[in-house]
């Protein structure tokens, strides 16, 4: 009768834990036997998709790139009542494999109408990203400088 009941309670209460656990026991096994360098494939796409988004907001249309630019700085420095005091010609330059436009802009005007110029400047899209920027103050006309380097991706590179 012993048997009867032990064989009952290992059927209905006992097998059933026995075997989840030497199941959670192979899968414990193999998962610290990858070892901690590891990478997860969603961590990994979402990286990759971060990275396009940012090397995106750089890239511009090499042949529109200097008129879209001026127009844009010419129609937000009026509107922010500023002065373009220079906008020289873009230099070129070869990074490895990587072919970079880098166009400098120097604005005059009140310290307001040049934080705001910079931060539209940084949402426009087409015209690539600041990548430097100094501001100076004269102290003879007490006028405040900004000048600012864009750089962009010719579309063209795109890999």
């Amino acid at each position: 009768m012993a048997l009867l009941l032990a064989i009952g309670v290992w059927q209905l209460a006992l097998k059933q834990t026995w075997e989840n656990y030497q199941q959670y026991a192979v899968l414990e096994e193999s998962a610290t036997q990858s070892g901690n360098w590891s990478i997860s494939p969603a961590y990994t796409g979402s990286r990759r998709q971060l990275v396009a988004k940012r090397y995106a907001a750089f890239e511009v249309d090499s042949l529109r790139w200097k008129n879209q630019l001026w127009n844009q700085v010419a129609v937000l420095a009026a509107k922010n009542e500023l002065k373009v005091k220079s906008f020289p010609v873009w230099t070129h330059a070869v990074v490895g494999e990587l072919s970079i436009l880098r166009q400098e802009v120097e604005l005059g005007g009140a310290y307001g109408g040049l934080l705001r110029m910079q931060a539209e400047l940084d949402t426009l899209p087409g015209i690539g990203r600041i990548t430097a920027l100094n501001y100076r103050k004269s102290p003879r006309d007490q006028e405040v400088t900004m000048s600012l380097i864009l750089t962009g991706i010719p579309k063209e590179n795109k890999r």
